[in-house]
């Protein structure tokens, strides 16, 4: 049986082209942002996903944190992966971060990445931070 449809939803989302240059570069300590979306107050389901890459000659840790635009808050979602050396299996890995959000006032959310190497060691290509508007959220208990 198939569900209704809901009656109204909205699609918010931003890309950061890179397809026109070199992916750019993933600051070691994880400021600024990669890619921000501003939302209105409302509920959402949110996805942003990218695709990390080592260009360094030793294997390197990084970590992506899809937070709350312009805090250092609790995260909402957050993921790791250590990456191979450059030309190795396993240099790049796509990253995917999701939560369901609601926001009583006007924010947004950020991708933000990290890792402990040099400036330029890692960088991120296709970046993509999407937001759907969802007319009710449901709490669940995690498993």
């Amino acid at each position: 049986m198939a569900l209704p449809l809901p009656k109204q939803t909205e699609v918010y989302a931003v890309h950061r082209e890179t397809s026109t240059g070199p992916p750019i570069d993933v600051p070691p300590g994880g400021l600024p942002p990669l890619v921000t979306l501003s939302l209105a107050p409302n509920k959402y389901l949110v996805t942003a996903k990218l695709l990390v890459i080592n260009v360094s000659s030793e294997p390197k840790q990084v970590s992506c944190t899809l937070r709350p635009m312009g805090t250092p808050g609790t995260p909402y979602d957050t993921s790791t992966v250590t990456l191979a050396p450059l030309s190795q299996a396993g240099e790049m890995h796509n990253l995917v971060l999701h939560c369901v959000i609601e926001l009583t006032a006007a924010g947004g959310v950020d991708v933000v990445c990290g890792h402990w190497g040099a400036t330029g060691d890692i960088r991120a290509d296709y970046i993509w931070l999407t937001a759907l508007s969802i007319s009710s959220v449901t709490k669940t208990e995690p498993i």
